[in-house]
């Protein structure tokens, strides 16, 4: 595992997940959001070192933001954390807008 090398911040949106390469999928809560990745509570967990497809359900539009590949990272319990690997520039930026307000409101 690779160390954390983003600050995370609480953050609890609907998330939607499938797999690249494999049939898996799933929906669960992210709990936890940064600019490199989350944390995924869900009662469906990927194997890790798999890549997913993400629809994050955030609430500044009425259409999910949308992570064209992550890597699952750790597994634990009904937990699991993924690595974002690929953003299209407009979701980039969207998720660099909900970072910079999520600092802000920590008092950052």
């Amino acid at each position: 595992m690779q160390p954390r090398t983003s600050e995370r911040f609480r953050y609890r949106v609907r998330v939607f997940f499938a797999g690249i390469e494999n049939d898996v999928e799933g929906e669960g809560t992210v709990a936890d959001l940064s600019k490199g990745g989350c944390r995924i509570e869900s009662e469906t967990q990927p194997p890790i070192g798999t890549e997913v497809k993400l629809s994050l359900f955030m609430p500044d539009f009425s259409w999910p933001m949308k992570v064209d590949r992550a890597a699952v990272q750790w597994v634990k319990g009904e937990t699991f954390g993924v690595r974002f690997l690929s953003l299209q520039s407009a979701q980039q930026e969207r998720l660099t807008r909900c970072i910079m307000k999520l600092k802000q409101q920590a008092g950052y």
